[in-house]
């Protein structure tokens, strides 16, 4: 048997529960109840609006700005739909601005979509008639129309390339590169043996080439060798050239100013000539 403070347990429990319940219910409702709204009226005429029900979202531009509040036929014009929509008062609605069907992928359902108007018009007062704007059956028929015409442009084009003077100045300039073609062909297939043995013959100079560098490469590490070798020599060499040459010069110097050397002679010390024949 259940006790008196489980039943007070429980029923605390249902209340608590019951109050976060209508808590959520009135959170998520409160934009719909409490909100302020203002309310917009659009005709659509000979337009079906399926997908379209209370609840169904109004967006301006791409943004959700009202719900549809209400939908009914016009009791005068049968072939017309009036929808009440509720938008949030800050929107701005302009007199030129238009109430669009657009269709929210392949699902069937629908939203009304505004479009902003002109910024210079003046704003509509809550309660009037927004403009109906396009439909999904006019923009696809839009579309249509602009790729029937594309497409006749496209064959206008065709037939104005293939009539006349045109289409015989393209046949010739194929049948010439036709021809061209198989003269190349031909042209080919005669020079191969000597397309081939030339690829050869520059195969075989370039490895001549290359071994002639090489060889050059070793002639010029020899050289550098024998140079390096042979340094003291040559610098003793040019020592006694240089002394060759300054005894020549103090030789001509003493002709010049005592020409009887000649006939007497005067033998130097230490000439260059005997260094030479000592070494």
């Amino acid at each position: 048997m259940i006790s008196r403070s489980q039943k007070i347990r429980l029923g605390l429990f249902i209340a608590i529960s019951c109050s976060i319940i209508m808590i959520a219910v009135a959170s998520l409702s409160y934009n719909r109840v409490f909100s302020q709204k203002d309310i917009y009226y659009i005709a659509f005429s000979n337009q079906s609006i399926r997908g379209i029900d209370v609840g169904s979202q109004v967006k301006y531009l791409g943004i959700p700005v009202g719900t549809v509040r209400d939908l009914y036929i016009n009791p005068h014009t049968l072939n017309e739909i009036i929808v009440t929509v509720a938008i949030d008062p800050d929107i701005p609605i302009r007199k030129n601005a238009k109430a669009n069907l657009v269709s929210i992928g392949f699902t069937g359902i629908k939203l009304i979509e505004l479009t902003a108007g002109t910024p210079d018009e003046e704003l509509l007062e809550a309660g009037s008639y927004i403009q109906q704007g396009k439909s999904v059956t006019d923009e696809f028929v839009e579309r249509a129309e602009m790729i029937t015409y594309k497409i006749e442009q496209v064959l206008d084009n065709m037939l104005e390339f293939t009539e006349g003077d045109t289409r015989l100045r393209v046949l010739s300039f194929v049948d010439e590169a036709h021809n061209t073609l198989l003269n190349l062909n031909q042209m080919i297939d005669e020079n191969h043996d000597r397309m081939e043995q030339t690829v050869t013959n520059i195969d075989t100079l370039a490895t001549e080439l290359n071994r002639m560098a090489i060889s050059l490469n070793k002639l010029v590490n020899d050289t550098g060798t024998i140079v390096t070798r042979n340094q003291r020599k040559v610098d003793e060499t040019i020592d006694d050239l240089n002394s060759t040459i300054r005894y020549l010069n103090n030789t001509a110097r003493l002709v010049n100013s005592d020409p009887s050397i000649l006939i007497r002679g005067v033998r130097p010390n230490n000439p260059p000539d005997n260094r030479l024949r000592d070494n």
